[in-house]
């Protein structure tokens, strides 16, 4: 996690992985779900509670603001954290969200 030194703090995640075309399939040709919900979901929730959380450790009380900033895939992150996190956040500055990303383009090429 970035810190600036007027308090302000910035988080990144790689969703939990690294290359997740290789890890979407089981190794019996199904989709692994719970990869893909990790993926799609649940590493873009943690992040956001993880922020919080270590905001609150390192200066003793919670933010008093928190906002997600994303463009294309980090757009349509932030269109998924208004639906399932919307009083997690202040603010969700979302743009460009890009519906189908070249991760699941390139299932459709392994299928």
């Amino acid at each position: 996690m970035a810190h600036a030194s007027d308090g302000r703090r910035a988080a990144l995640t790689n969703s939990g992985t690294v290359i997740p075309p290789l890890l979407a399939l089981s190794a019996d040709g199904t989709y692994n779900l719970q990869f893909i919900n990790d993926f799609i979901r649940n590493a873009i929730k943690q992040q956001v509670r993880f922020s919080k959380s270590t905001a609150k450790t390192c200066y003793g009380m919670k933010p008093a603001y928190n906002y997600w900033n994303g463009c294309s895939t980090g757009g349509r992150q932030g269109y998924l954290l208004a639906q399932e996190l919307g009083t997690e956040l202040d603010r969700i500055l979302a743009n460009a969200p890009e519906p189908a990303t070249g991760f699941f383009s390139v299932l459709k090429v392994v299928e």
